[in-house]
């Protein structure tokens, strides 16, 4: 599986690389990466827990958007902003917030450095309001809507599997006779 990486700064040699078309194979038309069950299991609720019903609350409460926001940026008016009439998302469509100070520079004691119950939909990522001083982000969101035509249909795609333990440990044995 292929992906986009930040790889720019002062020297703007990003700027002289494009996205490579998805290729063909013979008559086939091409597919591309696409994984719409790719969800990060951060947040779990164990039978160890003594007030699951509190656990589930904090971890709902988690998934609004200030909450996110602050999770992974930091406070708002301090390292975000919502965005203001006219603001530009990274899509092209209306912004929903601006950040004030990049996240890899936030101060990690005010935020949870991304970790944690969060929602990060693709109307929330492409929410973010674009800097044209700073295109890349822009640039790859343009990049990668030319591979939208090609995703694979959902039918073609395997579901998230759940094993039970012995699947699980034979699976586990099967792996490390296949990866040695």
């Amino acid at each position: 599986m292929g992906m986009f990486t930040q790889f720019y700064g002062q020297s703007g040699r990003w700027l002289d690389y494009v996205a490579v078309p998805p290729l063909y194979n013979g008559d086939k038309k091409p597919t591309t990466q696409f994984d719409p069950y790719q969800v990060s299991p951060d947040t779990l609720i164990t039978d160890k827990c003594k007030k699951p019903e509190i656990a589930f609350r904090w971890i709902d409460g988690m998934y609004e958007f200030e909450a996110t926001m602050r999770s992974i940026f930091g406070r708002p008016d301090q390292e975000w902003v919502m965005a203001e009439d006219g603001d530009i998302g990274i899509d092209g469509n209306p912004a929903i917030y601006k950040l004030l100070v990049p996240w890899t520079e936030t101060i990690q004691n005010i935020t949870w450095a991304q970790q944690g119950p969060q929602v990060r939909s693709n109307t929330f990522r492409m929410g973010e309001t674009a800097k044209p001083e700073e295109p890349l982000e822009t640039l790859l969101y343009q990049a990668a809507k030319k591979y939208e035509p090609f995703r694979p249909d959902m039918s073609q795609l395997i579901p998230p599997l759940v094993f039970t333990d012995e699947q699980a440990s034979e699976l586990a044995d099967l792996e490390v006779t296949i990866l040695d």
